[in-house]
């Protein structure tokens, strides 16, 4: 089966093929630039390493933070398949290391454009966190509990700064297929 593949800029909508599925691509270039500026960060935590005390947890915790971005950053450039795909069954979510990962529709209450920390988001809003979370793996389980605790909401969140389209549309078109493929009286 052939699945669309969003190569619009973020001002295009995103939109399902004639069929019901929708495929979203990494915005590679935006990605690797992303990649870029995480390996100078990087970079610069290394320098910190020599201050003592202070340059060992700072520069320690930079290498590890922006190192490990960098990394994956580069890995979902040249992964395979897309960022987001979504169908008649749902979606799912290979969008950043916090990916919500495979959610049916109906496991979602509704899911709108939004902002965190400043970055545009598509807030996924699971009917329940504990069931839709403990289906990932421990290291992934422990970063999303850490995104709800700051964000102080229970939305699993993407981030499209690395998708070619925007939060927005991305929203709304995700939020039309999951009305269109849930039940009547389970739709939210």
């Amino acid at each position: 089966s052939v699945w669309l593949h969003v190569d619009r800029g973020r001002d295009s909508p995103a939109e399902p093929d004639p069929l019901g599925r929708l495929e979203v691509p990494v915005a590679r270039l935006t990605t690797l630039m992303m990649a870029v500026l995480a390996a100078a960060l990087a970079t610069t935590a290394l320098v910190l390493l020599p201050v003592p005390v202070l340059g060992w947890l700072v520069g320690g915790a930079g290498v590890l933070f922006f190192g490990g971005s960098c990394v994956w950053l580069v890995v979902s450039v040249v992964r395979p398949g897309p960022a987001i795909r979504a169908d008649s069954q749902g979606m799912e979510d290979r969008s950043s290391l916090v990916a919500a990962g495979w959610i049916s529709w109906s496991e979602l209450s509704r899911i709108r454009g939004t902002s965190a920390f400043g970055q545009p988001t598509v807030a996924l809003t699971p009917r329940d966190w504990a069931t839709v979370v403990g289906r990932q793996v421990a290291w992934r389980r422990a970063l999303l509990a850490l995104n709800r605790r700051l964000t102080r909401s229970d939305d699993l969140l993407v981030n499209v700064n690395a998708l070619p389209c925007s939060a927005n549309d991305l929203a709304n078109t995700l939020e039309e297929m999951r009305r269109e493929n849930t039940p009547a009286g389970n739709v939210g």
